[in-house]
């Protein structure tokens, strides 16, 4: 997956988010949902900044597809 690391996200205490989303053929985010989470008090900013991030299509043949990915946000000061 696409891991964005140090995103200081608001909400109390650390922790961090997985979110699972597909990104269409022209970049934008799709069907984000949260696939794990260790403090719930950051999930919804953490949807808020996947959903207005413009990612790169993936390419099939030269062609743009839809392309499941998973995104990794960090609250300040969690990386090990």
């Amino acid at each position: 997956g696409y891991t964005i690391p140090l995103v200081e996200l608001k909400g109390n205490g650390k922790g961090k988010v997985y979110i699972k989303l597909i990104v269409d053929t022209l970049g934008y985010p799709k069907c984000a949902r949260i696939l794990k989470s260790n403090n719930q008090l950051l999930n919804e900013d953490a949807l808020k900044r996947v959903n207005k991030l413009c990612y790169i299509p993936a390419t099939k043949q030269g062609i743009k597809v839809p392309q499941s990915l998973i995104v990794v946000l960090y609250s300040k000061g969690v990386l090990e």
